[in-house]
């Protein structure tokens, strides 16, 4: 759990560092001041990467041997980009 300082505008900015799968995470928070205790509603963080490749390899290959390499393009981006 990460303690923060708000600004007096009340909002807060943590960067993170994200996986690069598709992912979704709900948040809470709370914070406390001397007037009293304060709870903000639930928040849905959903990350992704726009574009990117995966690849499915075998569990192991041995030297000189013929394997099958599968790769896999994800576009989520709004227009065709060329891939070489």
């Amino acid at each position: 759990m990460t303690a923060s300082y708000a600004r007096d505008s009340g909002s807060v900015e943590l960067p993170v560092t994200v996986p690069d799968t598709i992912t979704t995470w709900e948040t809470e928070a709370f914070c406390v001041s001397s007037v009293g205790l304060g709870l903000a509603p639930p928040v849905q963080l959903t990350v992704f990467q726009p574009f990117f490749l995966e690849l499915s390899l075998p569990y192991s290959i041995i030297r000189g041997e013929v394997f099958e390499l599968k790769a896999t393009v994800f576009n989520y981006l709004s227009k065709c980009i060329m891939v070489l």
